[in-house]
């Protein structure tokens, strides 16, 4: 088997950011480096909340998720509590997760991840392009 596509996923998680995650965080084809949340459809604690709750879930705590921007650069946060349920990801409230953000920032995570892979790295946008 060829070396898998090293990837990072900066993303909004409500319920299709999730299942995005769930699927490259089990791909036998790409080796997932790292979660940068974003401000979306809900507040970065919920989105980066959303991301903890998901990789703890699926056993795949060693993946580092970062927080990242909280709002957008020109305009008001959006607020969607329609689309993905009140929880973000479609009512199924998973438990408060036990593992924590870096404490990085999810900006200098993708920095920090992209020069440690010089020409490796895929950034897999899922959310706003704050980050």
């Amino acid at each position: 088997m060829s070396e898998k596509k090293k990837i990072i996923i900066d993303t909004d998680p409500g319920m299709d950011d999730t299942l995005a995650i769930v699927l490259a965080a089990k791909s036998r084809a790409v080796e997932l480096l790292g979660i940068s949340s974003v401000a979306g459809n809900y507040p970065i604690e919920v989105t980066t909340k959303n991301a903890l709750k998901t990789l703890e879930l699926i056993g795949r705590t060693e993946i580092p998720v970062s927080r990242g921007m909280g709002k957008p650069l020109a305009r008001p946060l959006a607020k969607d509590p329609f689309s993905h349920g009140s929880d973000g990801q479609a009512e199924i409230h998973l438990p408060e997760p036990v593992i924590q953000p870096t404490g990085k920032h999810g900006v200098d995570q993708i920095i920090d991840l992209v020069r440690e892979h010089p020409g490796e790295v895929t950034v897999i946008t899922l959310g706003p392009l704050t980050n």
